[in-house]
């Protein structure tokens, strides 16, 4: 990601890019990388800025967090279903790491060594 292409994204956390990504190669059955990775992680954090709607279904939220993600990767050929699954999968990192962290997982000192 160049720094031409970026534009600062504030939050209560601090400041991060917010970059449109232009992802080369066809990224359809391959491993997220991390542009696309944060891409995702904008689009997220720019829908969860403003909530639920109003009788908003959890489907309609995700075809919003889809929609800004395709905006940001115009070139990403992911599936909804597979952004649904990073999705996912980043909320099961976070659960983790945020349990050991906190000491909650068995043998977790929750210090680093």
């Amino acid at each position: 990601m160049t720094k031409e292409n970026e534009a600062p994204v504030s939050s209560n956390q601090g400041t991060y890019p917010s970059a449109v990504v232009e992802v080369a190669p066809e990224d359809r059955k391959r491993n997220w990388n991390e542009d696309t990775t944060m891409s995702l992680v904008r689009a997220w954090y720019e829908v969860a800025k403003g909530g639920y709607q109003p009788g908003e279904k959890t489907t309609m939220y995700n075809e919003r967090i889809f929609a800004g993600f395709k905006k940001l990767v115009s070139s990403s050929t992911r599936s909804k279903k597979a952004v649904e699954d990073k999705m996912q999968a980043l909320r099961e990192m976070y659960r983790f790491i945020s349990d050991v962290n906190a000491n909650r997982i068995q043998g977790s000192t929750g210090k680093a060594e």
